[in-house]
């Protein structure tokens, strides 16, 4: 626990000093807040406006700052200071050090962002003065960057499990929140689970309520504690790449267990729409069937990390056993068991929000087994590509575009065709159930005709791939080269 603390964590000092020391730090922030002070005066002393409306409007001003610092300095800095040390191979030499990974990964985490934190350490007591005299309160302005600080802790743990692993983690999470800002909101109003995590974004969200006060209730007391647990899943990831980089950030149980807490999130934020809904959202019509849907498909999508994990330690495995290396003496998990447990827990989403859209038996029995043989040739095709060594995330996301998207999108293609030209057609066919997504739509009460028939060209596809990697395994017979003869 000594190597725990803060106190004597060399690699939280070393990112301070790279930023100029405290005194650089204090100094730097210090001058933003006095120019900040400046400001707010120079407004009251002109009187544009009455006073508690300048105050006002400079609160909800300062909000923004708050988001500015915990969101991009925090994060941006988080994933500068990892870079910098991976890409200059300094990091060989921490990993060198009596230090634990979780320890330097908080060293990390704190040390990088300790300009942003004191920045926004000082704009919290500004605003709090400027929220008391606006007539606003105090409360409210606590309540709303409560809110923000812990969803800033599920990002900054985010930043850091992803910048091990690639320089582009920063705009990856600055893109996704972009997306569902331009989309409108349609991103969140369909992923309710995502909804649930972004905790700022729940019902009036963090500018209301400055604007109107917070009403406390369990989902936000559920969010806090998913946010939580996602934070926890992220920082141990990321302390498993801080020690070998060349591991998968999510073993096979952390990952179950990333899967686990995302049903949790999907299924509570689908059954609390209504209460979780932003005020933003509120203007946009979706149905809870599009909602299931879209939540199945995102587990579907998280499975693969368990799944990927699994394979990646049985060839891991293999390989260790042909160099009989003495140190590898365990035996991994079977991915073929953790594709089934990942399949049974993405069953779990459908399966706890779907009996009131009055879910067909037949429906349920051949998504479950679509799910698993599809979910298994995604297993194989991984097992194989790891075999040969060759990238496996463009291959994969080639396999599931076509694999899993492509029947929906040409049986809505074929709709689309036949309606220009005036033919009643039949909106959806068996075409749609010849891919896991598909079968999720019937699943879902989508109505999707035979879905037996995609059940079975799964299960033909999965033996397939099972009876192609089982070759790729097969050990090669070692044929003797007969000695040459030196005439």
């Amino acid at each position: 626990m000594a190597y725990f603390s803060l106190t004597n964590n060399a690699i939280a000092w070393g990112q301070v000093r790279l930023r100029g020391g405290w005194r650089n730090v204090i100094i730097t922030i210090g001058t933003c807040a006095v120019l900040v002070v400046g400001l707010i005066l120079l407004c009251i002393r002109v009187q544009f406006a009455p006073f508690k409306d300048i105050l006002y409007g400079w609160t909800m001003a300062l909000l923004g700052v708050q988001i500015a610092w915990t969101m991009l300095a925090a994060c941006g800095g988080i994933q500068s200071g990892i870079r910098r040390d991976v890409d200059a191979k300094i990091i060989e030499s921490h990993r060198l050090m009596p230090i634990s990974d979780m320890a330097a990964v908080l060293g990390y985490i704190v040390g990088s962002s300790s300009q942003a934190m004191v920045g926004a350490g000082l704009t919290l007591i500004i605003g709090m003065v400027t929220a008391t005299a606006a007539g606003i309160g105090a409360i409210n302005w606590l309540a709303a960057n409560g809110i923000l600080l812990v969803f800033a802790v599920v990002c900054s743990t985010a930043i850091a499990m992803l910048s091990f692993q690639s320089k582009g983690a920063f705009a990856a999470m600055i893109a996704l929140l972009s997306l569902g800002v331009v989309s409108g909101g349609v991103v969140f109003a369909v992923l309710p689970g995502l909804t649930l995590l972004c905790a700022p974004a729940i019902g009036n969200n963090i500018f209301g309520i400055i604007e109107r006060g917070i009403a406390w209730n369990w989902t936000y007391l559920l969010s806090f504690c998913m946010q939580f647990v996602f934070a926890g899943l992220f920082f141990l990831a990321a302390a498993r790449k801080f020690r070998r980089d060349y591991v998968p950030a999510f073993g096979w149980a952390l990952g179950i267990a990333l899967l686990l807490a995302w049903v949790v999130l999907s299924v509570s934020g689908i059954l609390a729409w209504p209460q979780i809904s932003s005020r933003a959202l509120r203007g946009v019509a979706v149905d809870a069937r599009t909602q299931i849907i879209a939540s199945t498909i995102g587990t579907m999508l998280l499975a693969l990390v368990p799944i990927s994990s699994a394979a990646w330690q049985e060839n891991n495995s293999r390989r260790r056993r042909a160099l009989r290396d003495p140190a590898w003496a365990r035996q991994p998990a079977s991915p073929e068991i953790i594709t089934v447990l990942a399949s049974l827990i993405v069953l779990l989403v459908p399966l706890s929000t779907v009996p009131r859209l009055r879910l067909p038996l037949d429906g349920t029995i051949a998504c479950a087994v679509g799910l698993f043989a599809g979910m298994m040739c995604v297993r194989f095709l991984l097992g194989m590509l790891y075999l040969i060594r060759r990238p496996t995330l463009l291959i994969v996301g080639f396999w599931l575009v076509c694999a899993w998207a492509g029947p929906p999108v040409l049986d809505a293609i074929r709709y689309q065709f036949m309606w220009e030209r005036g033919v009643n057609a039949p909106q959806v066919t068996a075409l749609t159930g010849f891919g896991p997504v598909g079968l999720m739509m019937a699943v879902s009460g989508v109505g999707v005709p035979s879905p037996w028939m995609g059940a079975a060209l799964q299960i033909l596809t999965a033996a397939v791939m099972s009876w192609l990697y089982r070759l790729m395994c097969r050990p090669r017979p070692v044929v003797a080269k007969a000695p040459s003869i030196q005439l």
